[in-house]
C-alpha cells in the first residue's frame, strides 16, 4: 500500500506547441499570451539524433516581435535543409508560477520553412490529443 500527498513533482504537465514564421532573418515561435514570460532554457535538435547532440543554451538571448519569441543568427543558424525539434522554457521571473513548456517541430526544405507534426515521444500531449 502507498500512502502520501501528491506533490508538485508527482504532476505530469502536457507542453504547449508553438508555431513557426519567419520574420527577416529570424525564426520565430507564436505561443499565446508569451509577452510576460522569459525564456529560460532553449533546445534545438536535429530531429533523430542521439542524446547528447543538441544545442542547448540557458538564459538565451531570443527576442520578443510581434508577439513571437524569435532566434535571431546571432543566437542559432539553422542548416539549409533538415527538421529540427526547438524546446524552450518561458518562465515569469521572481514568480513561483510554473514555467511553461513549449515545443515545435520545424523543418527547412528549398530556402522555406515549415511546421512539422511532432510524434508523442517529442512532446507531451493530453492523452485526449495523443496519436492513435
Amino acid at each position: 500500500m502507498l500512502s502520501g500527498c501528491p506533490g508538485y513533482g508527482d504532476r505530469a504537465f502536457t507542453d504547449e506547441e508553438a508555431v513557426v514564421s519567419v520574420i527577416g532573418n529570424n525564426i520565430c515561435f507564436w505561443v499565446k499570451d508569451s509577452e510576460k514570460y522569459q525564456p529560460s532554457i532553449i533546445t534545438v535538435t536535429r530531429r533523430g539524433a542521439d542524446f547528447g547532440n543538441e544545442k542547448f543554451m540557458l538564459n538565451p538571448p531570443l527576442i520578443l516581435l510581434e508577439n513571437k519569441w524569435c532566434i535571431t543568427p546571432d543566437v542559432y543558424i539553422f542548416p539549409d535543409s533538415g527538421q529540427f525539434v526547438v524546446t524552450y522554457t518561458l518562465g515569469i521571473p521572481y514568480s513561483s508560477d510554473r514555467p511553461r513548456s513549449i515545443v515545435s517541430g520545424v523543418e527547412f526544405s528549398n530556402g522555406r520553412i515549415f511546421n512539422i507534426h511532432l510524434t508523442d515521444m517529442e512532446i507531451a500531449r493530453p492523452y485526449s490529443a495523443m496519436d492513435k
